[in-house]
This record gives C-alpha cells, structure tokens and sequence, in this order.
C-alpha cells in the first residue's frame, strides 16, 4: 500500500513539481487550481475521483447552495430534483463517476432529501424526506442518515444500518460513521463496531482503514487499532482529518488555537504532517484552509481563501503520490526551501 523509501526518494527527487530543491536555489513549487464559482460568491470541493473529477458545491448567493462536477476545467451545476429549484451540495463521486448528495426544495416544500446522480438520469430521489447523502462506493451504493438512523441505498433497496450518521462506504460494503455520545462506528455485514473516537466526518479506504477525529484506524486480525496523527513539532494547532486515500494518505485541517486561519495538510507514514500552504508559492495569494480528499494520484481538493478574496474550492495537482514525501529528498541531502525566497 505504501511505496517503499526508495520509489518515494525517486519520486520526490525527479518530479518535475517538486517542492524540493536538492541542488540549486530554483524552487518549482505546487500549482493550485482554482476551480471557480461560477459567477458565483463561493465554492467548496468535498470529493475527487481517480479520474480528477472533483465535487462539491457552489453558492450563487449567500444564502443560496447548489451541487457542482468539475471535469478537466469545467465546473457545471448538477440541476434540480423532481421539479424543484432548491439548495444542493455533493459530498461523494466514485471511479465511475456517480454522484452522491442532498437536495432541498426550498421552504414549505418538504425537508432535505439524499440523493444520487449520474450522466444517464441525472439529479434522483433516493430515500425521501429528511434525508442526507454522504458517500458512495464503485458500485453506486449510497450511504447517508436520516430520522430513523443510517441507510444503505443499493439499487433501489434500502438498508437500515446501526449508525446515527454514516458518512461513507468502502467498495466492499463497510460503512462508517458517528454514533452519537459514544464515538465512532464501523458496520460491517450486519455487525457494528465502536471506536473510542468522536468525529463529525470519517473517511474510509478500501484497505481496511479510516480516519476519524485526529486518528486513522486500522483493522489487524479482527482488531481496530489507532494511529494519532500528531500536529507538527512545536504546534498547538487541533488536527482534523477527513479523507484517506488507497495509498493510506491523509488530508485534513489544522485547526489553531488562536485567531490566525485553519490551515489544510498532508500527511503519510514516516513524513508526519506537512502544511500545504508551505508547498506553494508564498506570493499565490491562496491560503488553503480545508483538504477533504486526496486521490490516489495524489490529486488534492478542498478550499481556501483565493487570490480575490472569496473562498473558492481549488485543486493541487502533485504529478505523484511520492513527490510531498519531503523528508526522502532530505534524507538524500537536498535542501528544503519551502517559503525561502530566492534572492
């Protein structure tokens, strides 16, 4: 799952994006994407796919929400469910490139509803009323919550899962999410599992790992068991993850203590976290708040505040998993210049 210290040396040492100079004092730092608004006030991305299809949602107004896919440059509105025009916001894409979501019809017209979307049908109710679409795996099963507790959406059939709120379901059908008061839970066949850690969001891989809170947990002959991801040396910054990809690489926010911004990272195993804010150029004018997912080609997306101003959802595309493995090319005597100004 994770590349072993050679391939990652290679790799962080001949990207062409590199963030590492090991030999001259030219640093090529990272390119974020912004992804846009659509003429909007604001944007957020929650999901990328393996194929660099990005999700979120975008507000015309600011009091107004509508779900967005992003492709290859193109930010387009996902439309409208069962006549209405109301508020939406997609949470999850698959590799297939269907979409899980809410929508709300507005008010007087009935609570929010989960749903699924895909290139054939478009914007479909899925549950009903007072429901919420969270994730979705390969093969279009979408989990979320509603009044009576977690679901499985599968091709029609619903699914009462022992959840509060699910948030998200591996290819092989373990969903996890928050059980409230208690912590959270893993359901797997039928049978839940309770984790001593209290999340809002959860993530799940299709190795058998999650990250919840400040931990990613991993499952080992039958057991659970909690790494905590640690805030750089000498912050006091709260860590926050909310995606895992297959390559065990997290994303999330370091949310300070006192009154300066959040700031999105990195993290994988050996590296510790790494702020992404130090791996752009430090006159982009961005500050990445938010990192919600990471693809497994190293694709990240989240949001933060752009060069105009607005939030905006961006992208940074890191031509491989490996190149943010900073600690190789330093192990390999290259220097780290990272936010140093070439003079």
């Amino acid at each position: 799952m994770l590349q072993n210290a050679t391939s990652n040396l290679v790799a962080c040492c001949i990207a062409t994006m590199c963030i590492v100079c090991c030999s001259s004092n030219t640093v090529a730092y990272v390119q974020v994407i912004d992804l846009g608004d659509l003429g909007g006030v604001k944007s957020e991305a929650y999901d990328v796919n393996d194929s660099g299809v990005v999700v979120g949602n975008y507000k015309p107004t600011e009091t107004t929400a509508r779900a967005f896919r992003w492709n290859q440059g193109v930010m387009e509105d996902l439309g409208d469910l069962l006549g209405f025009t109301g508020n939406s916001d997609a949470k999850a894409i698959n590799n297939v490139g269907q979409i899980a979501g809410t929508y709300s019809p507005g008010s007087g017209l009935g609570g929010e509803r989960a749903f699924f979307w895909d290139e054939t049908a478009g914007m479909q109710d899925i549950v009903g009323e007072n429901t919420r679409g969270r994730g979705i795996n390969v093969s279009g099963d979408v989990v979320g919550w509603g009044e009576t507790g977690s679901f499985i959406w599968s091709a029609g059939a619903v699914t009462s899962v022992l959840g509060d709120r699910a948030n998200d379901i591996s290819n092989s059908g373990q969903v996890v999410g928050e059980q409230t008061s208690v912590g959270t839970f893993v359901w797997e066949g039928g049978t839940p599992t309770v984790l001593p850690v209290t999340a809002d969001d959860h993530d799940i891989n299709n190795y058998n790992e999650i990250v919840a809170g400040s931990f990613i947990y991993r499952k080992q002959l039958d057991q659970w068991e909690p790494t905590q991801i640690v805030p750089p040396s000498g912050s006091t910054s709260e860590v926050i993850a909310f995606g895992i990809n297959d390559l065990s690489q997290v994303v999330g926010r370091l949310g300070h203590t006192s009154n300066t911004e959040s700031r999105a990272f990195f993290w994988e195993e050996g590296i510790g976290v790494v702020d992404l804010n130090d791996l752009i150029d430090p006159n982009s004018g961005w500050i990445l708040t938010d990192a919600r997912a990471i693809n497994v080609h190293g694709d990240i997306v989240g949001w933060g505040v752009s060069t105009n101003g607005e939030t905006h959802a961006y992208m940074m595309r890191v031509p491989e998993p490996g190149v943010l493995t900073v600690a190789m090319c330093m192990a390999a005597g290259g220097t780290w210049l990272v936010r140093r100004r070439v003079g």
